[in-house]
């Protein structure tokens, strides 16, 4: 890639997420890297910039204008640097406009987003153009997605190579989603596609020997919990892990992660208030109401996001050995996917490092155990909780 003014560019910088991008990478891209917030005030991007300069005085952050209702200023965003970071949705109505500018300038596209339309019309339309020009697409680089796609690499890997393996994921946290992932909820429901949720909870992978996996409801007796399917774009993150990693993840390989609820109470209040929602959200006015109660712009006070946490309990299966592996961080909504997008950024920076893949990936597929180092480096922690066991001295899953 041509030398170009900035290494990395945050897109929608002004936005709480963005900001969070900005402040972590004032804090952490490593000395030498140029970088720079981007978005469509110049006020307030100063106003961003001089807190970043207050947090790091020694932060060199430049300032780009770009707006998405000028075409032009983002395919110019995209030509003066090598990787965009983009946290402006809902994807659906602003990411194509980032993504489609980005390939033209260029530039390498990562994004935060957990959108099941979104990514299919990124691979659809652009998957080929990136490839043509050595460019990388990484979807789902937040909470959503990265970790249940990282632990199960990370699971898998715990297991023997060359067999059949399984891993199931359940999802721990006190934290509440955020208005960015309501709001994308929100409008996916509203448009009543059943369909879309039996094919965002299926398990991936066709079983031979192992037993199948079901997206079902179940009591999780070891982890003490209900377990409830996640309707999340997992399935496509974590296929698409396999097919660039295959020889980490054996021979038909399965996999499905689940919410875990403590109380059946909450459980059946949590399905009471999901199928009011499913029914009330199709209605334009109800669904104004719920964006409006659910999804304001801004988040959570920097002491609210410090009292949020989650751990994501894999259990994986081989034919012969089982092993259980954890995890975990902090607020997942926000301050740990602001995290993770801006190391999938700096990572994309590597020349030691090149991604694996180009054209649309998955975060493992582009960037394998690197990430998951990375992450670790960052307090994210990967651990094997219980060491391999022989399954058939186990109960089965």
């Amino acid at each position: 890639m041509s030398e170009r003014a900035y290494d990395i560019v945050v897109f929608g910088a002004t936005g709480f997420t963005g900001e969070l991008v900005a402040r972590y990478l004032a804090k952490w891209i490593p000395k030498g890297r140029r970088w720079a917030i981007a978005g469509r005030s110049a006020e307030r991007l100063e106003t961003v910039r001089q807190g970043l300069l207050a947090l790091n005085p020694d932060c060199e952050v430049g300032v780009v204008m770009a707006d998405l209702e000028q075409p032009a200023s983002l395919i110019e965003m995209a030509r003066q640097t090598r990787v965009v970071l983009t946290t402006v949705g809902p994807y659906m109505e602003y990411g194509e406009a980032v993504l489609r500018a980005s390939i033209q300038g260029g530039a390498h596209h990562l994004d935060i987003t957990g959108e099941p339309d979104f990514i299919e019309i990124a691979r659809k339309r652009y998957h080929e153009a990136a490839l043509g020009k050595k460019l990388c697409i990484v979807h789902a680089c937040g909470f959503g997605s990265l970790p249940p796609d990282a632990g199960a690499f990370f699971t898998a890997q715990q297991l023997p190579p060359d067999t059949e393996k399984s891993v199931r994921a359940y999802i721990d946290t006190n934290a509440r989603p955020s208005g960015g992932t309501v709001r994308s909820v929100l409008r996916a429901a509203a448009k009543g596609r059943l369909s879309l949720l039996r094919e965002l909870t299926r398990p991936v992978g066709e079983p031979a020997r192992l037993p199948r996996l079901k997206a079902r409801i179940h009591k999780n007796r070891e982890l003490g919990g209900w377990a409830v399917p996640t309707p999340v774009v997992h399935a496509w993150i974590v296929e698409h892990s396999v097919q660039a990693h295959s020889a980490a993840y054996g021979s038909h390989f399965q996999y499905t992660q689940y919410f875990l609820v403590r109380h059946l109470a909450l459980l059946c209040l949590a399905l009471i208030g999901a199928l009011l929602l499913l029914v009330l959200v199709r209605v334009p006015p109800f669904r104004l109401l719920f964006e409006w109660l659910l999804a304001r712009p801004g988040g959570p006070s920097a002491e609210a996001r410090s009292r949020t946490h989650f751990a994501i309990t894999f259990i994986g299966e081989s034919t012969s050995e089982r092993v259980v592996t954890r995890v975990s961080g902090g607020d997942p909504g926000y301050e740990e996917a602001a995290k993770m997008l801006a190391e999938c950024g700096i990572l994309m920076l590597d020349e030691r490092a090149e991604p694996a893949v180009f054209g649309v990936a998955s975060p493992i597929a582009a960037f394998g155990n690197r990430l998951i180092e990375r992450l670790q480096e960052r307090d994210v922690r990967f651990e094997v909780i219980q060491e391999r066991t022989a399954r058939a001295s186990l109960p089965s899953a």
